[in-house]
């Protein structure tokens, strides 16, 4: 059996495809497995993995579309390896990534998980420096190797499932909300996370992340945020040990930027459905009068959170170095 198992997804995206598994193939750490899991179940593509000519490539072709989410799951529940690691069919691993990230895990025992940055590409591999830039000020801030407990990192964005190898145990990988959508990322994480587990910052292992007109980061921001709040109430309801109060606080900054998105494109039911459960938790003035924009005409609530979302743009200074 491999020491690790690489879960890929794609869907109809074979261009990108070959280039994540050829990343792969690069890998200075080679005992691994990849299950390549084809939502579409294309030929194109199970020609591609085979032309490889690789035994670690495991081609997975979907009999019907089990959609993001699902096939991500199954492809984890699969996994009999001692370690997991997701490699999206448009993203691509340093050619270190995995010796960097194993051997941490492997030098620290009690940690659950061991990640490393991300390298921000565009459509056509090239370099982001406006996006690269704040990814890597914020990165800065983490602190390098054992970090325990590390929920805050995950809750913060400065732990993405992307750069991250996993202990498989860490995870009940069937216990999972498929509701989550976009957000099982985090999920996972919070999951990982929960009983103030152990993780391990490797600056070194890089994966490039790829942006583009069809990845999920250039997506709707209402899915992300309702698949964050699903994953915090599941926490919350959970038998592990989390700090609640941090999971609070993280809930409510979601619920209220959804009530925002949800207002200003007029869907005023779901933002009250969203908003109240925030009134009973915290007495806040933002909670207060977005709960109040939720009762008025849907035309004049858009307008005022539009206007009100100028206003705080125009608040904030420009930098000229972004």
């Amino acid at each position: 059996m491999a020491a690790v198992t690489v879960v890929t997804t794609t869907f109809k995206r074979p261009e990108y495809l070959k280039l994540a598994l050829e990343s792969l193939v690069a890998q200075t750490f080679s005992d691994f497995e990849v299950l390549i899991c084809d939502n579409a179940n294309e030929t194109e593509t199970a020609e591609l993995v085979a032309s490889f000519n690789d035994d670690r490539f495991r081609y997975i072709g979907r009999p019907e579309n089990l959609g993001l989410v699902g096939n991500a799951l199954a492809g984890f529940q699969a996994v009999e390896s001692e370690f997991a690691v997701k490699l999206d069919d448009d993203d691509e691993f340093d050619e270190r990534f995995l010796e960097l990230a194993v051997g941490a895990l492997r030098d620290n025992p009690s940690a659950v998980l061991s990640f490393g940055p991300l390298t921000y590409i565009g459509s056509h591999s090239e370099p982001l420096p406006k996006k690269q830039a704040q990814e890597d000020s914020f990165r800065g801030a983490i602190p390098h190797g054992y970090l325990r407990p590390f929920l805050d990192y995950v809750l913060n964005g400065g732990v993405q499932l992307n750069a991250a190898v996993i202990r498989t145990s860490a995870v009940d990988w069937h216990n999972l909300n498929i509701e989550t959508a976009s957000a099982y990322d985090l999920h996972v994480l919070i999951e990982a996370a929960g009983d103030a587990t152990a993780a391990i910052y490797v600056p070194e292992a890089t994966v490039r992340y790829r942006i583009h007109p069809d990845s999920d980061t250039s997506r709707r921001l209402a899915s992300q945020l309702r698949g964050r709040i699903i994953s915090i109430d599941h926490a919350l309801a959970s038998d592990k040990t989390y700090d609640h109060a941090m999971l609070e606080r993280y809930r409510l900054e979601a619920a209220v930027s959804l009530t925002r998105d949800l207002v200003r494109t007029g869907e005023q039911k779901e933002a009250r459905e969203v908003i109240r459960p925030a009134l009973g938790s915290a007495v806040e003035p933002t909670v207060l009068r977005l709960a109040l924009l939720t009762a008025i005409p849907n035309r004049i609530a858009g307008r005022i959170s539009e206007w009100r979302l100028r206003r705080w743009k125009q608040s904030i200074p420009s930098d000229p170095t972004l």
